[in-house]
């Protein structure tokens, strides 16, 4: 487990989560990631494609994942440790949300046999609103 020591510092990491259009867009307008109900948040720490199982958007009919840029208070406990499917498994706790930045949106589209990347919020937005 890894923690700060109990310093005043934050750490900013850019890390990659697969979800849902509509709480990407809610990453986006707010800001920030909230924690599950155990006050975790799971990120991959190197790859996208580890994680676009978990980004299962039902509402458009294609699979998720975006790259961030999170500020993790020094409150925080930081784990590294694999989960299924994801070896490279950051799991974040805290009863805090997260400042969180959309990066890119990767998008895997029925049937496509590749990934489409998506760069910067306001393509994003137009993205996933269109």
């Amino acid at each position: 487990m890894i923690t700060d020591g109990g310093t005043d510092s934050m750490q900013t990491r850019d890390v990659y989560r697969g979800t849902d259009g509509d709480t990407i867009l809610y990453i986006i307008r707010f800001g920030v990631i909230r924690p599950n109900f155990e006050q975790k948040l799971y990120f991959s720490q190197w790859h996208f494609d580890s994680v676009l199982m978990h980004g299962t958007d039902m509402k458009r009919k294609i699979t998720l994942a975006v790259k961030l840029r999170v500020t993790i208070p020094s409150t925080a406990v930081v784990e590294q440790k694999p989960t299924d499917g994801v070896a490279d498994t950051l799991i974040v706790e805290t009863s805090m949300p997260l400042q969180a930045e959309v990066l890119e949106l990767y998008v895997r589209e029925p049937g496509a046999g590749t990934v489409k990347t998506i760069k910067g919020a306001r393509d994003i937005t137009q993205y996933l609103e269109g």
